[in-house]
C-alpha cells in the first residue's frame, strides 16, 4: 500500500513478476572501450564479449565482466 516509498536507497523503482529489464546492448568490446567519460556504476551488456560490463572506477578501462555467480576481483 506505501509503494513505492517503502523502497529505501533508490530513486527509481522497477519491478516486476512478468517483465524482464534490459540492459544497453554494445555490439563489441572496442565500442565498450570508446564510452567518453564512462561513470562508476555504469551497465552494458557487451555482445562480443557476451557478459554484463560494470565500470568500476570511472575510466575506459574500468570495465569489469560480471558473467559468474561470485564477485570479481
Amino acid at each position: 500500500s506505501n509503494w513505492p516509498q517503502v523502497r529505501k536507497g533508490a530513486w527509481t523503482v522497477l519491478e516486476s513478476k512478468t517483465k524482464g529489464f534490459v540492459i544497453n546492448r554494445i555490439a563489441t568490446t572496442a565500442q565498450v572501450n570508446a564510452i567518453p567519460n564512462p561513470i562508476i556504476g555504469m551497465m552494458v551488456f557487451d555482445q562480443q564479449a557476451d557478459c554484463l560490463k560494470i565500470n568500476i572506477n570511472g575510466t575506459t578501462s574500468g570495465w569489469r565482466c560480471f558473467n559468474t555467480a561470485a564477485c570479481p576481483d
